[in-house]
């Protein structure tokens, strides 16, 4: 027997589970058709053998000839080549379509890799067979008094290094303190210390504390361009002006959400351009030196010098409430300049490095090819606590030089303005097709790449075009483009600026957008992944402290492992990909195994689409991902949040003490559980089971009307006026919609389509799908109308059409998607908003028609738990709280402003239809009559009892006008215990005596965090409702 509810934990020791919602394939068949398939089919297994031929062969040379950093980066990397090849074998068996695709994709990641390991045999044979000349800096007239500009001595002992034709050469600095108060320009960059086309040159201090000074506020200190093997050691780097605002608070105004404080010096003054000129997000931390929050976000202007002298600043948004006498406040002063930078260069590294501050990003990795950081740590000054105003390691890869990504070994990377490290390829906005011929915003391919084309809306990919040479500049227009020949027919579906017939946003536009706050279609993006940083490697790291993100996957065959995550504002770690800000692709062949993660959000695969609400992929692109043997503590956000994921491991992971619930999975198939522990109990999730699509309402019933319509026939007409409208007349809230329809313009004039509303309290304003019955144009537009005026639309896809004598439509709203199909073929695709059943259905302006067919159904998973209520369900989510605690997954039927009467209509559709094992049922608080409530609740009982569903009803929390409450709970226990029905009562919990809510649980009629925190802990600890729960999943098993 299979106890699929219990409220300890799920016990599994390895399963498989395959969600059954059908996902939409990651891959267009137009791009990759059943031949290309085929052809794969054919020729990868022989390239595959080929491949694991020549890393045999490698195996037997690979040992002490190698240096010990070359050993480390080497071996893990042969590791996830296996891991690779082994998914690659997979993918010749799978039944899944879109596998061989991503096979194509892996086997060049392995070609590649079998150069990149030729290349280390060669740097290790440099390393053996030539002797490492040394000069010293202070023969080129250098001080090293922290006084004295040592830059000219610098720029000498450069000099003459560059005539020396490539062989090793040391720069050794003995101890002291290098002030660089000059900048030279190199490549339009300006930097305190340039390599230019060098190679095989390490600069090294004698002891860890020799500190390199830089002058020049907004500079980069160290730049590397073009160049081969530069190696810095054992070195303090240093900006000489600290780059940010820091205060310690002296008092908190809560009324007024203001901070006062005194400034901490050196730290820049709180008037400096640097810092009010960035009205970004302000850290707090406490006394030793642990972040409390990265997201004060401050009233504009609002940080000002009092005339005692003490700093005030006015805080709009984040958790003010955390704020208290004695922490710290970090003004970051972003703007330019990092402390190194890899540019266009390949084999380059940092060992035994400090860093205290940075203007913006600390290091960065700019289309840099097999980059090693050893041993860096990013730690604030003494008497400050925070260090740099960016990312640690920002690793953004589009050039062609870049194709292995980092190494980070050794790593501690403490209290920085952003992600510890990201590496990604930057995605291009698609500006022409011409031929075979891709013109792109941006980006670079070598002959043999392959160039992907993701809509941006939906992650689904066009095209895997194959470059046949270099990629060349030229002009489009008045732009300049990066123009790249391929082997294949570019699909037409490619959106493009030109078949847009739009111009390229600027950037303040392009920011609205991504943020949803400007709706417009954008082109598809390109993105090429083998220059994206791929075979990355993250081990025995700490970052802490960190304002953003842990580290940021976003390139295949990845390794992160042994690494510390504590104290970090958002997640632990994202593994996925934005075509928002075009950062990407969606990873393949993932492994995070080892880690610890300490009061932080927790991880997560995700790919994010730009659409309204960005939302996630209808595809499932992050493929080969292992999580093992991590250990998850104090999460604030779910342990483990899954999306837009296929092929996902868990393996032993512990997780404890979860803020959230252990697992959240969307769109997501083919994962595997084993061993793993919530609370030191085993634990498996369940998922959701098969959908369901009740139809909600037809023309055979239940429809409500606006405007004119009669019956004709077997269908309606209307009378063709200015809005005219068919819904359900039920309404309830739903993550699903299915609307369909049928219909003929009686004249050729006018729109008519469906449409699908965001809510409940704006019954007007949402999405909408027209047809113009005299253009033939399709167009999804969002409209709002306020009283009997619309508002001008806001279109965000137009498509001209042929009109069939009767025209099909239908929309399909899922968690993360809508599709539109017009006249059965698939139209458009696009974020999903928060559908409801409530107006949702046919629409006409100014069009008359006849509607031969509409079928209006809301789709839920059948089986499990679901709570049944009102707003507290619906928006207070007191039921995800519940399972959070206990290890459950609690479906919503929640509807906000729901009362009994209204609850009885969607009895049958919301909750009889879903086949739950357990309903809890919260209602009536919106009742004003607790007769009339108590008599619906009773038909709601007897009709889920007779469907022999399991139901433990709950009494009303206090609330203004308490009679109410009290009257509707006093006929609830005496009902309940008639009936011998499982009652858990909230009331006296809640209660503050006078018959309303505790102040302190939200004092109104929804509880607050606190207040459901009460409630749901009331629940799960009472002895009859966790027996009860047992009793009923184990009746319904059998």
């Amino acid at each position: 027997m299979k106890k699929r509810f219990l409220l300890t934990a799920f016990f599994c020791c390895c399963s498989l589970i395959a969600v059954s919602a059908q996902s939409a394939r990651c891959f267009d068949p137009e791009g990759f058709s059943e031949a290309r398939a085929a052809e794969l089919h054919r020729k990868l297994p022989v390239e595959l053998a080929a491949q694991r031929e020549w890393i045999a062969g490698f195996q037997t040379r690979f040992g002490e000839a190698f240096t010990p950093i070359q050993r480390k980066r080497i071996s893990r990397r042969l590791e996830m080549a296996e891991r690779l090849a082994a998914y690659i074998e997979s993918a010749f068996k799978s039944a899944d379509k879109d596998d061989i695709f991503f096979a194509e994709r892996a086997i060049l990641h392995l070609k590649n890799l079998c150069t990149y390991l030729s290349d280390e045999e060669k740097l290790a044979r440099l390393f053996c067979e030539q002797k490492e000349i040394v000069l010293s800096i202070r023969d080129f007239g250098a001080q090293g008094d922290g006084v004295t500009d040592d830059s000219d001595a610098f720029q000498t002992a450069l000099a003459k290094i560059a005539g020396m034709n490539g062989v090793p050469v040391k720069l050794f600095l003995p101890k002291g303190r290098y002030l660089l108060n000059k900048v030279h320009r190199v490549d339009n960059e300006e930097s305190h210390l340039a390599f230019h086309n060098q190679k095989n040159i390490t600069v090294e201090g004698e002891t860890p504390d020799t500190t390199l000074i830089f002058g020049v506020n907004e500079k980069n200190g160290v730049r590397v361009f073009k160049s081969e093997n530069i190696q810095l050691r054992n070195l303090v780097l240093l900006n000489r002006t600290v780059p940010f605002m820091e205060m310690e608070v002296e008092s908190v105004d809560p009324e007024a959400q203001t901070i006062t404080g005194r400034h901490i010096v050196p730290s820049l003054p709180a008037d400096a351009p640097q810092v009010a000129g960035y009205g970004g997000p302000k850290l707090c931390f406490r006394r030793d030196g642990s972040l409390v929050t990265g997201d004060l976000w401050p009233v504009p202007d609002s940080l000002v010098t009092l005339p005692s002298g003490k700093i005030r600043m006015a805080v709009r948004r984040g958790p003010f409430h955390k704020v208290r006498s004695g922490m710290r406040i970090a003004c970051p002063g972003r703007r330019g300049g990092s402390v190194v930078v890899f540019s266009c260069s390949r084999f380059c590294m940092l060992d035994r490095i400090t860093i205290h501050n940075s203007w913006d990003l600390a290091l960065v990795n700019h289309a840099s090819h097999a980059s090693t950081y050893s041993k860096v740590r990013i730690v604030p000054l003494p008497g400050l606590s925070f260090t740099t105003n960016g990312d640690g390691i920002h690793a953004a890869n589009s050039g062609l030089y870049s194709g292995i990504g980092p190494t980070v070994i050794d790593c501690e990377f403490r209290a920085m303005g952003d992600d510890p490290i990201n590496t990604y390829n930057r995605g291009w906005y698609v500006a022409a097709v011409q031929d075979h011929q891709l013109l792109t915003h941006g980006g670079e391919a070598l002959a043999g790449d392959i160039t992907y084309v993701y809509d941006s809306a939906t992650g689904e990919i066009r095209a895997g075009l194959t470059a046949t040479e270099t990629t060349v500049r030229r002009n489009w227009g008045k732009y300049n483009v990066s123009a790249t020949m391929v082997k294949e027919q570019i699909p037409s579906r490619i959106k493009s600026f030109d078949s847009l017939n739009s111009e390229p946003p600027a950037e303040d536009e392009l920011r609205e957008i991504y943020f949803g706050k400007s709706r417009r279609e954008m082109p598809d993006v390109a993105f090429n992944p083998f220059r994206a940083g791929a075979w990355e490697v993250i081990a025995d790291c700490v970052f802490a402290d960190n304002r953003n993100c842990g580290p940021v996957i976003q390139c295949d065959n990845a390794l992160v492992e042994n690494v510390t995550i504590a104290n970090i504002e958002s997640f632990a770690s994202k593994i996925g990909a934005f075509t928002t800000w075009r950062e990407g692709p969606p990873p393949i062949n993932v492994l995070m195994r080892n880690c610890k993660i300490r009061n932080s959000g927790g991880l997560r695969t995700e790919f994010y689409v730009l659409n309204p609400d960005n939302e996630i992929a209808t595809g499932r692109h992050v493929r080969h991902v292992t999580f093992e043997n991590n250990e998850l503590v104090n999460c604030h956000q779910p342990a483990f949040t899954i999306a837009s994921s296929s092929g996902i491991e868990f393996i032993n992971n512990r997780i404890v003490n979860p803020q959230k619930e252990a697992f959240k999975i969307i769109n997501a198939e083919k994962l595997t559980f084993q061993g793993n522990t919530v609370n030191g109990k085993p634990y498996t999730p369940q998922i959701a089971g098969k959908t369901v699509w009740p139809v909600r309402a037809s023309l055979q019933g239940k429809l409500s009307k606006e405007g004119a319509w009669r019956h004709v026939g077997a269908g309606l007409q209307n009378s063709g006026g200015d809005f005219e409208a068919l819904y359900a007349a039920q309404y309830s809230a739903l993550k699903k919609v299915k609307i369909q329809t049928a219909f003929r313009f009686v004249k050729p004039e006018g729109k008519a389509g469906l449409r699908l509303v965001e809510h409940v309290g704006i019954p007007d304003n949402g999405y909408y799908f027209l047809l113009d019955g005299a253009t033939g144009l399709f167009t999804v537009s969002v409209r709002r109308r306020e009283g009997t005026v619309w508002k001008p639309e806001q279109v965000v896809f137009r498509r001209q059409l042929e009109t069939a004598a009767v025209n099909s439509l239908e929309v399909l709203s899922e968690f993360t998607s809508v599709v539109v199909k017009v006249n059965g073929k698939e139209i458009w695709r696009g974020g999903a908003p928060l559908p409801t059943l409530f107006r949702s259905g046919f629409v006409a302006f100014d069009a008359p028609v006849s509607v031969e067919k509409l079928e209006i159904a809301g789709g839920g998973h059948q089986g499990g738990i679901l709570a049944f209520g009102d707003s507290i369900t619906h928006h207070c989510r007191w039921q995800d709280t519940v399972g959070k605690l206990a290890g459950l997954e609690i479906g919503n039927g929640g509807m906000a402003c729901d009362d009994t009467i209204n609850a009885r209509k969607r009895l049958e559709s919301d909750v009889i239809a879903l086949r739950p094992d357990l309903v809890l049922l919260l209602l009536g608080t919106n009742n004003s009559s607790a007769t009339q409530a108590m008599t619906d609740l009773k038909y709601i009982i007897r009709r889920l009892r007779s469907a022999r569903i399991n139901v433990i009803v709950c009494t009303i929390l206090p609330r203004p006008q308490p009679e109410r409450a009290v009257k509707l709970n006093q006929l609830l226990r005496q009902y309940c215990r008639q009936e011998q029905i499982l009652l858990h009562d909230w009331y006296e919990v809640m209660n503050d005596g006078n018959g309303n809510m505790k102040k302190e649980y939200g004092g109104g009629v929804h509880p607050n965090t606190r207040g459901i925190e009460v409630m749901a802990r009331s629940f799960i600890e009472d002895p009859v409702v966790k027996k009860f729960i047992l009793q009923s999943t184990e009746r319904k098993d059998k």
